[in-house]
């Protein structure tokens, strides 16, 4: 009888201190409609918490900030400056109805990358890029890459543009292989242009400087062999 006093004070004292946390929980709980316009707990499509245990990458601490869907799946997951919340750090990511990642995002990729397992999969399969730019990674819905490539953002929130850098790769989505690879520079095409076949074999062999064709242009068969060479006017 006396354990059963204890067990029913505690399972009354746990119950007391959940509902104190959901309290608080609901306090800093930000609510958003379908088109992310803030709104009242009666209205809302999405809501948003701030986990203030930082985040630590020297020198900047770093706090999460977590968007759930109405079902309470995770809709976008990010890091911000915790002396300055406008500013993103770190990773961002995006996630459908299902919880599967969509999208992600690594700001400052040469330093941050060491700072975010979650990514180490998908980073040993990038051609690194020698700039100091940030990188983005579209994922198919079984999880394999769609694409992946670097690009300068245009402002302090990290806002994507359209000043690709470096190697920009796409994938396709059963065998993992590379489909297209294109090099830009400043956000032109700059450097290679190559399609694949299904079989991981070239099929076209293109070259663009400062956006603009050049060089000389192969096209390949499924086994390999050249089809066809393109001199582009104007270039050696």
């Amino acid at each position: 009888m006396h354990s059963r006093k204890l067990f029913l004070l505690f399972t009354f004292l746990f119950f007391s201190i959940s509902q104190s946390i959901a309290q608080d929980y609901l306090r800093d709980t930000t609510y958003f409609d379908k088109a992310w316009n803030k709104c009242t707990k009666a209205d809302y499509r999405y809501y948003r918490l701030m986990v203030y245990d930082t985040v630590t990458m020297p020198p900047a601490k770093l706090i999460r900030i977590i968007d759930y869907y109405k079902s309470g799946i995770p809709q976008m997951e990010k890091y911000v400056l915790a002396n300055d919340t406008s500013q993103q750090a770190g990773l961002k990511a995006y996630y459908d109805v299902k919880g599967r990642p969509t999208t992600f995002y690594l700001y400052n990729y040469k330093y941050a990358k060491k700072f975010f397992d979650k990514l180490s999969p998908y980073l040993a399969k990038i051609e690194p890029c020698d700039s100091n730019a940030d990188l983005k990674i579209n994922l198919y819905r079984n999880g394999h890459i769609k694409s992946d490539g670097f690009y300068l953002s245009d402002d302090a929130l990290g806002n994507c543009s359209c000043r690709k850098i470096c190697t920009w790769n796409y994938y396709n989505p059963y065998n993992k292989r590379i489909m297209n690879l294109y090099d830009y520079k400043l956000g032109k095409k700059d450097g290679r242009a190559y399609l694949y076949y299904d079989n991981g074999k070239l099929w076209k062999e293109k070259y663009y400087k400062d956006g603009k064709k050049t060089g000389v242009w192969k096209k390949y068969k499924y086994d390999g062999s050249l089809r066809r060479t393109i001199h582009i006017k104007g270039t050696a």
